[in-house]
């Protein structure tokens, strides 16, 4: 066998051997979750109402046009979870990557979205990894995080 071809089968081999990387902490999460739910049916409610905001989605400049004339929000979390719990009417997650570069306008958006979000009695939280998000879905799930008399600014 050639030199090249020998060289060419080993690569191809390393890259098989490497997991697939995945795309965004979102997108982490959301495995991690399906794998989670699939091991604790007790928390199939997590599952069943969890959604996952398209804001972060690779799409070209004509489709996001179109997406933001449907109503699309810069901002908006990544996760939503529509189940009132402990004085909350839900639960919204944003997940961001380690070491994640985000401008100063779209931080601040995103700021304010809690913010607002807070005020009309969601809770709100951000995660730089799958695992922390899945805790912390559990303990609302569960009823440990209860919203305190008089909660309407958001920490």
């Amino acid at each position: 066998m050639p030199d090249y071809l020998a060289a060419e089968a080993k690569r191809q081999k390393r890259q098989r051997a490497k997991p697939r990387l995945l795309e965004s902490a979102t997108q982490q999460a959301l495995v991690q979750i399906a794998w989670l739910h699939r091991n604790h049916p007790r928390y199939e409610i997590i599952a069943r109402m969890l959604w996952s905001s398209q804001n972060g989605a690779n799409v070209e400049p004509h489709h996001r046009e179109r997406l933001v004339r449907e109503g699309m929000s810069i901002g908006y979390p990544d996760l939503g979870l529509d189940v009132a719990r402990g004085g909350w009417h839900g639960m919204r997650v944003e997940m961001k990557a380690p070491k994640a570069r985000t401008g100063k306008e779209h931080a601040e958006r995103q700021e304010r979205r809690r913010y607002w979000l807070h005020r009309e009695g969601y809770y709100c939280v951000v995660c730089d990894d799958a695992e922390r998000a899945w805790c912390l879905l559990c303990d609302y799930v569960d009823g440990r995080i209860v919203r305190q008399v008089g909660d309407n600014d958001a920490t």
